[in-house]
């Protein structure tokens, strides 16, 4: 198994600690909190993380945090040889297209949050106040980073973020929303497929702590960890997918729970 160890580059934009490229829209001249900005010191970081067989862990919602951790990690790649190191950056809120492409050239890992994309209250007002429209407009891509060969996974973000459900990750993939709490879609563009988003939480999740052959796909020799719905994901009405039942919960073989009702 391949461990991580986190390092928060930066903030969120609904507090001002984001660190963004271009200064926030209701503050020129401030351009957010540079939480870790040691380049050097990342950059070994990283080199000894890897000695380690260890992944990197960022915490990177703007794009001056994701433009500088690739900097600095795509040089330790470069300095240990190892281009397959599975670094990963986690929420990408504000992503310059030419980094979506360094993230998969370097094989870095886009953890992001299907959950967090709609239109919802009281984040979204807050990010349209301090970020504008445009920028607002285009948060949280993922088409991008499958469309640029990148590996996606999805995250939780818990306990910061309580709620977690793979049926609403799926749909919120899907439609850019979920049916948790009045919200609406932002940036359409950014929607996926039903596969791609079961990828992310599956094989893809197991791929980025390097158990892809023991986890993450129902295969002969591989460990029996799985969930069973009541609804046929990939064939069912998209509209069908939020309401869907936990029946049973599987881990190494054995049956932990079970909904009979």
């Amino acid at each position: 198994m391949m461990f991580g160890i986190k390092v928060f580059v930066d903030g969120v934009v609904e507090a001002h600690t984001a660190w963004l490229l271009d200064e926030y829209y209701d503050q020129p001249g401030y351009f957010g909190v540079k939480s870790f900005s040691d380049h050097d010191k990342l950059v070994e970081f990283a080199k000894l993380a890897n000695e380690h067989n260890m992944n990197v862990h960022c915490h990177t919602v703007g794009d001056g945090a994701i433009e500088f951790a690739l900097d600095a990690l795509s040089e330790a790649q470069i300095a240990t040889g190892n281009m397959g190191q599975r670094n990963a950056f986690a929420h990408l809120q504000i992503v310059a297209p030419e980094d979506i492409k360094r993230m998969s050239e370097y094989n870095v890992i886009a953890v992001v949050p299907p959950l967090w994309t709609p239109k919802e209250e009281p984040q979204y007002k807050l990010e349209l106040e301090y970020l504008g429209p445009d920028r607002d407009d285009n948060c949280y891509p993922i088409k991008s980073f499958i469309d640029e060969g990148a590996i996606i996974t999805f995250h939780s973000d818990y306990p910061v973020s309580p709620v977690m459900s793979m049926p609403q990750s799926i749909y919120a993939a899907v439609k850019r929303k979920h049916t948790l709490r009045e919200c609406e879609p932002r940036n359409l563009k950014e929607s996926i497929g039903v596969m791609d988003a079961l990828k992310a939480m599956t094989i893809n999740t197991a791929y980025q702590f390097g158990q892809e052959d023991h986890l993450g796909s129902l295969e002969i020799g591989k460990v029996a960890n799985m969930v069973v719905y009541d609804t046929d994901f990939l064939n069912d009405d998209i509209e069908k997918i939020p309401d869907a039942k936990l029946i049973s919960t599987i881990v190494d073989g054995e049956v932990v729970f079970s909904n009979n009702a």
